[in-house]
């Protein structure tokens, strides 16, 4: 069984054939056939790990699980594409960016890879001010770090709502040093660093824009910031374009 949504440049075509434990299956186990790049590409395993796993049931339940979330969250993108294309706005072309970018493995690294530095130059000036809490530069440096770890799928969507998160801050990096203000930052920027750190799970593309949309108290917004961010990345990885500034006019 390969992954249905024919993810595009999956130039390794070694299968790797999971072999895993279901009680609802004949004789309690299942073989799963999965494309060897799609496991690393695309769910974000490291390859060498994969290699040196092989036969390991544990992992490749792991991976199993992975790849069952990805359909998932896969599906979710069609139902909601097929909601809102009649309706049209930014909304929809966002929903079809998701579903273009997961369904192109050279993208989707590429993008991930962009949104993260656009991360990294706004993150950059709040973490070298002198008057931010050590307590907030500690968390923001532990996130970059978390957020640089993971790969694939999950890997940009962390990457873009750490982007979002990070501008945020910026525009608002006053409210870290002012009193009463400073309480309501400090519960989005916990309840963000608890997301990334747990690995919290994304079910559907609905749940995930509502849980970032709700950490960042920007609601709709949130639609209009994903469009900027992958209408970006989508010039810069189809090669008709380069980051030249961020929002805050830091040279690429």
């Amino acid at each position: 069984m390969g992954n249905k949504h024919g993810i595009k440049d999956m130039t390794r075509t070694r299968k790797i054939t999971l072999k895993i434990y279901d009680h609802n299956s004949a004789g309690f186990f299942k073989r799963v056939q999965l494309d060897e790049s799609y496991i690393v590409d695309v769910l974000g395993f490291d390859r060498q790990t994969l290699q040196e796993s092989s036969g390991d049931m544990s992992f490749y339940e792991q991976v199993y699980n992975e790849h069952i979330v990805f359909e998932g969250f896969m599906d979710s993108i069609k139902k909601t594409w097929e909601k809102t294309k009649k309706m049209g706005g930014e909304t929809s072309k966002v929903i079809k960016m998701l579903s273009d970018l997961f369904n192109d493995t050279k993208k989707l690294a590429a993008a991930k890879e962009q949104a993260m530095t656009l991360a990294l130059r706004s993150l950059k000036p709040i973490i070298s001010r002198p008057d931010v809490m050590p307590k907030v530069k500690s968390t923001l440096e532990e996130m970059e770090s978390m957020t640089k770890a993971k790969q694939g799928w999950k890997g940009f969507l962390y990457a873009a709502a750490l982007l979002l998160f990070s501008e945020t801050v910026r525009d608002n990096v006053d409210a870290f040093t002012m009193e009463g203000v400073q309480q309501t930052f400090m519960k989005m920027l916990e309840d963000f660093h608890n997301d990334i750190m747990a690995d919290s799970p994304i079910n559907t593309v609905t749940s995930w824009l509502a849980r970032i949309g709700k950490i960042f108290m920007k609601g709709t917004e949130i639609i209009g910031d994903l469009h900027r961010i992958l209408s970006r990345v989508g010039v810069v990885t189809s090669g008709k374009g380069v980051v030249v500034d961020d929002p805050a006019g830091s040279p690429a």
